[in-house]
């Protein structure tokens, strides 16, 4: 083990000595008992605790108190310390600590062997620094651990590891910091899993990985964060925001006092009269033409009726449940429904060309301001994303109130979105298909661009998904991508 890596416990962990002789380790759920605790080991467990230290110093004291005959039980005990994410280690200079990495997750384990002294090394294309609080945390969603820079001089180094250095390049670059404590700066480094490895031909062992390869830095870590095992962040309905901010209510308050009223829609003879849902399953399929004729308002009106409205609401108890909630054709997550559905109307028979907010609790579309220039822009990158041959008849936008889902949930919240907007996806495609309409969802839009159309936050309300609709086809063409 690195002698200039120190170990110390878990600050908001707590030592208490039971009258039986036990020791017990505790942070909220996390808890290790030691039952019949020797002195040597209560005295490394309290040193752990105090002010930390070294593998061999914390070893020292157990086999002065109780010899050799008790070191295999301490380094069991260590590493069920390990194992909840107890320890914390450390490299000091001068008695300080320069970074400490912390686990955050049961399987992280410190590398066994040091880091050959021959290679060159860079930080991994993945790491990134953050504050967190009052440190700054570099991080990466190939990691276990984070490492908190606790010092300038360990700062210095971080930064000129975005190239290639060898063991001696760092050393002499960076005289003010022991030789000692640079290498065991780098090991800890290469335990988080922060620094890869040059190869030759100027390429590094993470070029070398054809599955890493294929991962953008942003796709990684969304996917690293949004699920659990990775970081150590209070994951799912968290209710964080409860005592501070009330709940965003189920509904949006209107847009505008300027409505079009949508037809009544009667599902009872759809009911027995629709197409069957095998069939609508089957013929399902993204469709980027039109017909010379463009879709009626009516149609608009029963497919937003049916894919969107609200069906049923219920108000906050304050007991069962904290918030408003609603229920909607199809599923989300803690019945919070984020998304709105925007309208950009370029044709559609009965409703003008313009931009609309869907009222999904009176069925409605609420007339937003006049910004063609937006309007335009949207649409075109709509013609675009579908390959350039049709703009839209009708392009729903999908925006997400964020923080009607972020209030209850924690670290899933965005990725709870993006399932509902799967979930519309496909419940407006099998519509669309049974009202042989011509539906197609768009890989991706312009999020600041329809922001400054409606007029919100990027932050605080933007769009998350687009999905174009018009008239079928006069003669339907087989479609060579279903998306």
């Amino acid at each position: 083990m690195n002698a200039c890596v120190t170990f110390s416990l878990d600050p908001c962990a707590w030592i208490t000595d039971l009258p039986n002789g036990d020791v017990q380790i505790r942070d909220g759920e996390r808890a290790l008992a030691i039952p019949r605790a020797s002195g040597g080991i209560r005295r490394a467990l309290h040193t752990l605790a105090d002010q930390g230290g070294s593998d061999d110093y914390l070893s020292a004291i157990v086999e002065e108190s109780d010899g050799s005959v008790m070191l295999p039980h301490w380094y069991y005990y260590l590493e069920q310390l390990g194992s909840l994410c107890f320890i914390r280690y450390s490299v000091c200079d001068g008695g300080d600590p320069v970074v400490q990495l912390i686990p955050v997750s049961p399987f992280f384990r410190l590398a066994p062997v040091e880091l050959p002294l021959v290679g060159s090394y860079a930080l991994s294309r993945f790491a990134y620094v953050r504050r967190t609080g009052r440190v700054l945390a570099l991080e990466s969603p190939l990691s276990l651990s984070r490492v908190e820079i606790n010092d300038s001089r360990s700062g210095a180094i971080i930064m000129q590891l975005c190239e290639m250095r060898t063991v001696g390049d760092l050393e002499k670059a960076n005289p003010d910091m022991d030789a000692s404590c640079i290498r065991s700066l780098l090991w800890l480094l290469h335990c988080a899993g922060m620094l890869t490895e040059a190869s030759g031909e100027g390429r590094t062992s993470e070029d070398d990985d054809v599955s890493l390869e294929h991962w953008d830095f942003s796709d990684l870590l969304f996917h690293s964060r949004s699920r659990s095992g990775r970081h150590d962040n209070p994951v799912g309905p968290t209710y964080r925001f409860q005592d501070e901010y009330p709940a965003l209510p189920a509904v949006k308050s209107p847009m505008s006092q300027d409505f079009i009223e949508l037809s009544p829609i009667n599902l009872e003879p759809l009911k027995s009269a629709d197409v069957p849902f095998t069939r609508v399953f089957e013929e399902r399929r993204s469709v980027r033409d039109y017909g010379m004729l463009p879709m009626t308002a009516d149609q608009l009106s029963e497919f937003l009726f049916r894919v969107a409205r609200i069906t049923d609401a219920e108000s906050n108890d304050g007991v069962r449940v904290p918030y408003e909630i609603s229920q909607r054709p199809y599923p989300s997550g803690g019945a919070c429904y984020a998304l709105e559905l925007y309208l950009l109307v370029n044709r559609c028979q009965g409703i003008p060309r313009g931009c609309y907010h869907y009222g999904p609790d009176h069925h409605r579309l609420e007339v937003l301001p006049d910004q063609n220039q937006y309007i335009d822009q949207l649409l075109a990158r709509a013609r675009a994303a579908m390959g350039g041959k049709t703009t839209p008849d009708v392009l729903v936008i999908l925006a997400a109130r964020f923080r009607r889902v972020s209030w209850k949930y924690q670290s899933v919240s965005y990725s709870l979105i993006l399932k509902e907007v799967g979930v519309l996806f496909q419940s407006m495609y099998l519509v669309a298909t049974a009202m042989k309409l011509a539906p197609c969802a768009l890989g991706g839009g312009d999020s600041e661009l329809f922001g400054r159309a409606i007029g919100t936050e990027f932050h605080d309300e933007t769009s998350v998904g687009e999905f174009a609709l018009g008239s079928q086809p006069d003669e339907l063409q087989p479609c060579s991508v279903a998306l």
